[in-house]
C-alpha cells in the first residue's frame, strides 16, 4: 500500500506512517476491499493536507489486534470535518469536493 501512494503524497510533502503493532508486523495482508478502502480515505485526507498551512503534514495508519480481529485507525492533522457536515458524511454521493479549497477550518 505504502509504495502506491508514497509518491502520490511525496508530491505534496504529506508523509505517511504505517504502525502495525504486536504479531501483526509484517503480517499484514490487506483485502483488496479493504485497501480500497484505505487509498480512499488517504486520498481525501492528502487533498485537505494540501490546501492545510501546516509545516508538517502527516497522515498516520494504525493496525491493531483485538478480540474480533484487527482494528485499523486513520488520523491526519488536517483541518477535520466541519460540524455542520458531520451528519451528512455517510451520506450516497455526499461530498466537500468544491467546497475544500474555499474553506479550510481550524488547519493553521
Amino acid at each position: 500500500m505504502k509504495g502506491i501512494v508514497a509518491p502520490l503524497l511525496k508530491s505534496a510533502r504529506i508523509t505517511l506512517q504505517l504502525l502495525p503493532s504486536g504479531t501483526l508486523s509484517g503480517q499484514l495482508e490487506v483485502a483488496t476491499a479493504v485497501s480500497q478502502v484505505l487509498l480512499n480515505l488517504i486520498s481525501n485526507a492528502k487533498e485537505a493536507l494540501e490546501h492545510c498551512d501546516r509545516e508538517v503534514k502527516q497522515i498516520n495508519i494504525a493496525f491493531a489486534e483485538n478480540a474480533e480481529g484487527v482494528t485499523v485507525t486513520v488520523a491526519d492533522n488536517g483541518p477535520g470535518i466541519a460540524p455542520e457536515i458531520k451528519p451528512k458524511i455517510f451520506d450516497p454521493y455526499f461530498t466537500t469536493k468544491n467546497q475544500i479549497k474555499e474553506a479550510v477550518l481550524g488547519c493553521r
